[in-house]
């Protein structure tokens, strides 16, 4: 038996999976990321060698924007069918949306390659925008400047991020939040360890 193809679907019972498809793509792009992203790099980048191991806001923003490509993409496909069907034609190249809809695959993968941590050795870091992991080694770092930030109707500044300065004058910015004493004290000792200078 074949199975009909996704040009010749109903519309009316196309459009049902469709929103309810879209549905539960959005609403999950604001709560699974966090699962996701912390799941899969526990899988692929966990090392007990590593002092602490975070990541920034952005791969959870990423990757959470890769699920929402999907329904865009399908309500998209669903409204054009509609549009094309009521002037009694078919549509055409489905195979670009079914192509389109795989773009969410890289926004994934750039989200879950997005991280930082600390070792023995140093810092490494892989930005948003790249696949390949880049440090620098403690001895090579000099300098660790602190950002601050007001909080609103408040006189008192709290750290905002970590700022490591290589010899050569490379940067790699780690961001902070008050809750993560962990990194805090990271950071405290190998300011003291290896006798960087600290800019506030």
């Amino acid at each position: 038996m074949k199975l009909p193809s996704i040009r010749e679907a109903d519309n009316h019972e196309l459009g049902k999976v469709v929103i309810v498809t879209s549905v539960l793509m959005i609403i999950s792009a604001f709560i699974l990321p966090i699962v996701f992203v912390m799941l899969l790099q526990d899988i692929f980048f966990f090392s007990r060698s590593h002092w602490i191991f975070s990541t920034p806001a952005s791969a959870y923003i990423i990757f959470g924007a890769g699920m929402l490509w999907v329904p865009l993409v399908l309500i998209a496909f669903l409204s054009i069918k509609v549009w094309v069907e009521k002037r009694e034609k078919t549509i055409r190249f489905v195979w670009v949306y079914g192509l389109s809809l795989m773009l969410c695959l890289p926004l994934f993968a750039l989200g879950v390659s997005n991280y930082y941590y600390m070792d023995d050795q140093g810092i490494y870091y892989n930005d948003l925008a790249s696949f390949s992991e880049s440090g620098f080694l403690w001895d090579d770092i000099t300098t660790v400047k602190r950002t601050y930030t007001s909080p609103d109707n408040s006189s008192v500044a709290a750290v905002e991020a970590y700022t490591f300065i290589t010899k050569t004058g490379e940067e790699v910015e780690i961001p902070y939040h008050s809750r993560d004493t962990e990194l805090r004290q990271i950071v405290n000792r190998v300011i003291n360890e290896y006798n960087f200078e600290v800019i506030d």
